[in-house]
């Protein structure tokens, strides 16, 4: 919880709420929101108790919304999530940290790193942050989410290597795959609605 609710807080402080009203983008939102929680829901049901794996649909959110709305929209569905009786109260802490604020804070990183150390160009962005960037971040995530689960003793590592760890980081490949062809669709038809996708990075100002 300490370490969670600071940037929740300051990410809903922060963010733009006020940008939703243009363009339709709250509908927009609002829809994206639905899609993550429908990719959340696929395997909602878990291999083992406690253990569930799937989509998470933080890049999409973070790329096209910024990581302060993602980061809220996430906790948001982090609350309906186990309110539904699909995680427990109990760890609801862990659960914000590791499924709204880690996530967006990854992606923030990674498009941090690339737009200063890489050449600003359409195919890096979405090649490199978008495909490659949302496999690290559920992968990252799931690395995250195991060291929490030792640390816990909830399970020992061999059990989590075997049977949840393996499947996480395969599961990069979904994400991966998922989050590029929706994000490539929208900078080239929408463009105005990813908000992290600056023209006169990637497309003006080549190097």
């Amino acid at each position: 919880w300490l370490l969670a609710i600071p940037p929740l807080l300051l990410a809903a402080k922060n963010a733009p709420w006020g940008g939703l009203w243009k363009d339709n983008r709250a509908t927009i939102y609002g829809l994206m929101l639905a899609v993550v929680a429908g990719l959340w829901a696929v395997k909602a049901g878990g291999i083992y108790k406690g253990l569930h794996v799937h989509l998470l649909g933080a890049t999409l959110l973070a790329l096209t919304y910024g990581a302060n709305m993602a980061m809220v929209g996430l906790a948001l569905l982090t609350l309906c999530w186990t309110a539904f009786g699909l995680g427990g109260w109990q760890s609801l802490g862990a659960n914000l940290l590791i499924l709204a604020v880690a996530p967006t804070l990854i992606v923030r990183f990674i498009l941090h790193v690339v737009e200063t150390r890489l050449p600003g160009n359409i195919f890096i962005y979405i090649f490199v942050v978008v495909f490659m960037g949302s496999g690290l971040t559920i992968a990252a995530v799931g690395g995250l989410a195991t060291l929490f689960l030792i640390g816990s003793g909830a399970y020992n590592y061999p059990f989590l290597f075997e049977n949840w760890l393996v499947s996480m980081v395969l599961n990069a490949w979904g994400e991966g795959f998922i989050t590029g062809v929706l994000l490539t669709i929208m900078v080239v038809y929408y463009p105005h609605l990813v908000s992290t996708f600056d023209d006169e990075h990637y497309l003006k100002n080549r190097k």
